[in-house]
């Protein structure tokens, strides 16, 4: 299983923080994860999460979405941070 992480509004589009994923197919990338998320998850998750904005973590390291997750693995989708 792969444990995805929502945080702010990804987490409010997704309807929960949370979600647990089988991780039987091997080669399966950051991008192919998220692919399998929206097809479970409401319509506005994908909106949100493909906007290009989104920043990943691997196992609470920065990642990019081409990083291949395997097993075990905890994959964390967070929105832009901004301040001033």
């Amino acid at each position: 299983m792969i444990t995805v992480l929502f945080f702010a509004q990804l987490s409010e589009s997704a309807g929960l923080r949370e979600v647990r994923l089988d991780a039987s197919e091997t080669q399966m990338s950051v991008r192919d994860l998220a692919d399998k998320v929206v097809v479970e998850l409401p319509k506005q998750l994908a909106l949100d999460l493909f906007d290009g904005t989104v920043l990943v973590a691997v196992n609470k390291k920065r990642a990019d979405w081409d990083t291949r997750v395997h097993a075990g693995d905890e994959v964390a989708f967070l929105p832009p941070v901004s301040g001033g």
